[in-house]
């Protein structure tokens, strides 16, 4: 049982996203074409037909005569002839452009990682006892002893001190305040944690869980506080919603892990998971489509908005659902993870965390986990 073998549960439940009352048979026949050409592909993909190499060189969009780059030019010259004449003209050009490109990315990175699992080595490893927690609800909590946290927290405690003593200007990407580390800049940091998620077998669950080799390889110090901006990033000039920053993740052939470096109560900002939201059944192109818009188009004002509304309605989708949600949908219930200090979980699931209230602070470790084969990143992620 891995991700790739995932039954679906349920159809995913979309939001109402914002729109134009009605869609021109233009813009139509171009989201189809873009549509068609994206699925052709993934399927020769899946079929074992294009190789890795192909797609990391380009070659696989020569040897398909173009058509999916045809269809995404198509695509951004057809959005930009609508919006030409109104009133924003000379804002939207960043946007736009932006947009059409992000998509791009993740159709790419989503063909190198379906081609990636078939040609790299299954994995091997024993899964621990947890595990199917892990594949069935897509989140699984654990508990680090007090003094492997303390051990962790040595390596960077200069590090927490400077983000909870001052407050950052929020740079408009990531978190308020963080750091990053990398393995070259910090391998003692890394060396611990290696020996940590082997030690509590994290990393046979996630290369279990992915049918692959994975490789610790990012590091974020995060320390949430009450007056953070970066969780309400979409739809900004709107009141948040009750499970505003609620999304899945814009990243292909990952897995994450949430680790508290302090006690977090509710106030602190948990993080959150929809259980069972891993295995909600989403069609491959709204999956691609709604990452790529997620980080590219924040719909923070109208301009945006209706640089979004102009997409054919096939694209009209986005990976931040939380901004657009009423607050009565009982299908989202998420659990809050207070009563463990390490979650290890699919970003492809529902999730958000890192929204303090009532004075409260979280100082954690987000940690990722990316396809490997032979101690190296694959560079496409």
């Amino acid at each position: 049982m891995n991700k790739w073998t995932l039954e679906s549960t349920q159809s995913f439940p979309w939001p109402e996203f914002p729109s134009k009352p009605n869609e021109d048979k233009d813009t139509h026949y171009i989201g189809e074409m873009v549509r068609t050409s994206y699925n052709q592909l993934r399927n020769d993909v899946l079929k074992g037909s294009i190789s890795l190499e192909e797609i990391i060189t380009g070659e696989v969009y020569k040897k398909h005569e173009g058509s999916l780059l045809t269809s995404m030019d198509m695509l951004n010259r057809n959005v930009n002839s609508s919006l030409d004449g109104q009133v924003f003209t000379e804002w939207y050009p960043d946007t736009l452009p932006n947009m059409v490109q992000r998509i791009s990315r993740e159709m790419h990175t989503e063909f190198a990682t379906r081609a990636s699992v078939l040609e790299l080595p299954a994995c091997l490893k024993v899964k621990p006892h947890w595990y199917d927690n892990l594949f069935a609800d897509g989140c699984h909590g654990l508990n680090v002893p007090s003094s492997l946290v303390d051990d962790i927290r040595s390596h960077i405690e200069s590090d927490i001190k400077d983000l909870v003593e001052n407050k950052r200007e929020w740079p408009g990407v990531g978190y308020d305040n963080e750091f990053r580390y990398t393995r070259e800049s910090h391998s003692h940091l890394y060396d611990a944690l290696d020996k940590l998620f082997f030690d509590m077998e994290v990393i046979h669950a996630v290369e279990t869980y992915m049918d692959n080799e994975m490789i610790l390889d990012g590091v974020t110090l995060h320390v949430c506080k009450e007056d953070d901006k970066h969780w309400n990033m979409t739809m900004a000039d709107k009141p948040p919603t009750p499970f505003e920053n609620l999304h899945f993740d814009p990243k292909n052939g990952m897995m994450k892990c949430i680790f508290y470096l302090d006690d977090v109560k509710l106030d602190d900002g948990p993080f959150s998971y929809v259980l069972g939201s891993n295995s909600w059944a989403m069609e491959p192109f709204q999956n691609v489509v709604a990452k790529g818009v997620s980080v590219s188009n924040y719909m923070e004002n109208g301009w945006n908005r209706a640089v979004f509304a102009e997409l054919p309605k096939s694209m009209q989708y986005c990976a931040n659902i939380g901004a657009f949600m009423r607050g009565d949908e009982d299908i989202y219930e998420q659990k809050y993870f207070n009563g463990s200090n390490l979650m290890v979980f699919d970003p492809g699931g529902l999730h958000r965390g890192g929204i303090a209230k009532n004075g409260g602070m979280r100082t954690n470790l987000q940690i990722m986990f990316r396809l490997g084969h032979r101690n190296q990143t694959l560079g496409f992620i």
